[in-house]
């Protein structure tokens, strides 16, 4: 049956009235036969929704005079889909009226006003025990949850205890997710697993927590960094919510060496990882650390090495490196330790690697170089008052231990060991050839230009001058170097010489003109072809060019702020053969044609400059001797030919006035 509350369905009466008429009665006051007439229209069709709602305003009407179960039974079973947006309400709000706990309700309602959320707390928990699918009831009570956790979080002194035991009730609720309540607990949440005052072990299981909230209600926005003004108007970024709920769960995951909650993270931080829009390396290198711990160093290898290209002096990452390959290959670990070494030289952060080092050194039975490494450690923790282990006073009784030191440290065993870790890294990228540039101080520090082999023009770089290790940095040094470009920028890895026959060879000589002279910036103007103009200045010159003198130039090319490619002259030399440059100057002989005062070439897109017509007095059909430049007309968007100079000029005896225009 449709409805239970229809006692006796009239099958056989014909029914003469419509919902119209139930609405008509409802509106003149007889609510009880409008009802009556509703519930007949229900039995007789209950596909129509204005039947359903006919009975539905009755019963509401009913209920608002004597708020009987039945009445409010029969309005919840109204049908979802013959509810609209008004009706939702009403049946919301009469089932709300004719609650009979609403006097203790609005009793805890004004407790939470008081801010006595815990005695709010424990009512809302009474009456739920009443009415357990109340949602209204759920979630009234889950924000004096979220209020108390909010209060123990500003204390000095947190009871952890009733933080875990407000999270618990709280899971126990069907509260709206995603909401801004359920929002609200994560971020208290990610409030006390990042509190550092709270011991880790009674601090709460974050990673579970995360799976108890489920990381699938996060919204688009939690993926963005959010921003926030300063009281001096200064807008700084942090990173988004996503981000740091991510990195909080993997890290407790890891610390809590809960395996299958960091198992089902990692899976899941990996389908949304793109949706991150700040920089997330940090994340990246907490994915590496949760692999390894997971037991596929493959993976944990491929997130680590695009993070070590991009940070190559940082010696926890060669450390790591070297644990991946730990059991596979111990000589390539040793190498990565040893690179990390080079890096840092704070025994207070290095001891567990020269540890690392130290037990290689006695396998293989170096036992001096194995005493070097201990005798370091052994001697920081002394000069500090830090306790020395019985693995260290063990060792330390050793025969070999006793021997004395020749060598005052293993840098040597380093120096030699890490080229390997370094080529490691670098293996599937390509040596490239270069050449040194000179140094120069930029925001107090010393860089270095270098100078890139490309299919046409060097390109050039500039990088920190510490980058190039190499003994002798001369300017114009044939290298080869490793790297690649990252967001227009060159990341340079390793570098070293490079046998060349001589001196900048991967630079090329162009033939170049100088078209131009700016005497009051004192600098000269290039052509070198249709593509490429640069200009230099005078000052920087080894010798004096005149005007439209032809010169060889090596030039470089490089990328502007805004993403512009510029050229640049790296050498200049002056050109006694003319020849080289006739695609740039050139001589001609040829009749003119004269028009407006202006001249043209009759037989080639030569151009004769008003100044050349009138210091020559040309007219049509003179025969000319002189020399053309190559050159640019912007109105035209074409490159031709101007004329220069004039050096024969065979007149036109004929009348003039017959041919001029």
């Amino acid at each position: 049956m449709m409805f239970a509350f229809i006692e006796q369905p009239i099958e056989s009466k014909i029914i003469d009235f419509s919902s119209k008429e139930v609405f008509a009665e409802r509106k003149q006051g007889n609510i009880q036969k409008a009802y009556k007439m509703a519930q007949q229209l229900v039995q007789h069709n209950p596909k129509d929704s204005w039947n359903h709602k006919a009975l539905a305003w009755c019963l509401i009407d009913l209920i608002k005079q004597n708020p009987q179960e039945q009445y409010i039974e029969q309005l919840k079973q109204i049908p979802i889909s013959a509810r609209d947006d008004i009706l939702e309400k009403s049946i919301n709000f009469a089932i709300k009226k004719s609650n009979p706990l609403n006097t203790e309700i609005n009793h805890a309602k004004m407790l939470s006003k008081k801010k006595q959320h815990r005695e709010a707390a424990n009512l809302y928990f009474k009456l739920l025990k009443n009415q357990p699918e109340n949602m209204e009831l759920q979630t009234s009570f889950a924000w004096e949850l979220y209020y108390l956790t909010s209060e123990n979080l500003k204390k000095k002194s947190i009871n952890i205890d009733n933080i875990k035991r407000y999270f618990l009730e709280y899971f126990k609720l069907q509260t709206e997710k995603p909401s801004l309540l359920h929002h609200c607990f994560l971020r208290a949440s990610l409030k006390l697993i990042t509190n550092e005052e709270i011991d880790k072990k009674n601090n709460i299981d974050f990673a579970k927590f995360c799976q108890q909230w489920n990381l699938e209600n996060l919204n688009p926005d939690d993926y963005e960094p959010s921003s926030y003004q300063t009281q001096s108007g200064e807008i700084y970024k942090s990173q988004s919510l996503a981000l740091s709920v991510f990195r909080a769960a993997l890290k407790n995951a890891m610390e809590l060496n809960n395996l299958q909650a960091l198992n089902e993270l990692v899976a899941f931080i990996q389908t949304k990882i793109h949706f991150i829009k700040s920089d997330h390396i940090w994340l990246q290198w907490d994915l590496a650390k949760s692999y390894h711990l997971l037991g596929n160093n493959k993976v944990a290898l491929d997130i680590l090495l695009p993070i070590l290209k991009s940070k190559p002096n940082e010696y926890w990452l060669w450390d790591f490196l070297g644990d991946l390959y730990f059991y596979d290959d111990n000589e390539l670990a040793i190498s990565c330790y040893c690179k990390a070494l080079l890096h840092q030289k704070d025994i207070n952060f290095v001891a567990k690697i020269k540890m690392k080092l130290a037990y290689y050194f006695i396998h293989y039975e170096k036992f001096e170089r194995a005493k070097i490494e201990l005798q370091a450690i052994i001697d920081y923790k002394q000069k500090h008052s830090q306790k020395i282990s019985e693995e260290f006073q063990q060792l330390s009784r050793e025969i070999w231990f006793e021997k004395p030191i020749t060598a005052r440290n293993n840098l040597d065993f380093y120096s030699e060991k890490a080229p390997t870790a370094e080529e490691l890294l670098y293996q599937d990228l390509p040596w490239i050839a270069a050449v040194l540039g000179d140094a120069f101080e930029h925001n107090d520090k010393i860089s270095r230009k270098l100078f890139i082999k490309t299919e046409a023009i060097p390109m050039e770089i500039s990088v920190p001058d510490s980058r190039i290790s190499l003994k002798t940095k001369n300017a114009g040094l044939p290298i080869q170097i490793k790297g690649e470009w990252n967001n227009n920028k060159f990341q340079i890895y390793l570098v070293k010489i490079r046998q060349a026959l001589y001196a900048n060879d991967i630079f090329s000589l162009f033939p170049a003109v100088v078209d131009h002279i700016n005497t009051e910036k004192r600098c000269i103007h290039l052509l070198i072809n249709e593509k490429i103009d640069t200009t230099i200045a005078q000052t920087t010159l080894p010798f004096i060019p005149n005007l439209y003198d032809v010169v060889n130039v090596h030039i470089s090319q490089h990328t502007t702020k805004d993403g512009k490619l510029r050229y640049k002259v790296y050498h200049i030399e002056p050109n006694e053969d003319l020849s080289d440059a006739r695609h740039l100057i050139r001589s001609f002989k040829e009749k003119v044609r004269i028009s407006n005062g202006l001249g043209f070439g009759y037989e080639s897109d030569l151009f004769f400059p008003p100044e050349i017509v009138q210091n020559f007095k040309l007219t049509s059909n003179d025969l000319v001797c002189g020399r053309a430049l190559k050159s640019y007309n912007k109105k035209k968007n074409s490159w031709g030919w101007r004329v220069i100079d004039i050096s024969l000029i065979e007149k036109n005896t004929s009348s003039n006035s017959f041919y001029d225009e």
